[in-house]
């Protein structure tokens, strides 16, 4: 394993490392349930809003961004 090999050459001893996944990763049945929900509450917007979802889901996106942004006053979409 790559890490073994660095350790090897860093010299260093077992206790003087240690090693940390990030993200930690969710069971099948928390990701089951988080992609569910996400399906729910999607399906009930689409449903309340009609044909004003797209536009609040961008919305909601652009609300999300950070940073100094320029817009142009219109949405190009290719297909």
């Amino acid at each position: 394993m790559a890490v073994d090999i660095a350790v090897a050459k860093a010299g260093l001893e077992e206790d003087d490392y240690r090693i940390k996944y990030y993200p930690e990763k969710k069971t099948f049945f928390e990701q089951l349930m988080k992609e569910l929900g996400q399906e729910v509450s999607t399906y009930w917007l689409k449903r309340e809003l009609g044909d004003a979802f797209p536009y609040v889901k961008q919305f909601q996106e652009i609300k999300n961004w950070q940073g100094i942004q320029a817009r142009m006053p219109f949405e190009m979409e290719i297909k």
